[in-house]
């Protein structure tokens, strides 16, 4: 995999929300798989179910502060599987 960190807007759809009008934890997470297939086809040019498939071993989320609409510019980086 070649690339480094991958940048780009996520924008937040009003059913990601609570009545709060913050962004619920677990749609963050749908978020995050939202930028990883977009990463995939730039690194790649392929998307994850292609031919050549990955897989999330670990995912940790620090939540530093609620978001809101209309979104947040989200980062992902590669990094190499263990072999274990």
């Amino acid at each position: 995999m070649s690339g480094g960190v991958f940048e780009c807007p996520v924008p937040v759809r009003w059913s990601d929300q609570d009545a709060n009008g913050h962004v619920n934890n677990a749609r963050v997470v749908t978020l995050l798989e939202e930028i990883r297939i977009a990463a995939y086809l730039v690194w790649l040019d392929s998307t994850p179910d292609s031919g050549l498939p990955r897989v999330v071993r670990t995912l940790t989320v620090d939540f530093r502060r609620a978001v809101h609409r209309p979104g947040v510019t989200a980062a992902a980086r590669p990094t190499t599987a263990p072999t274990d």
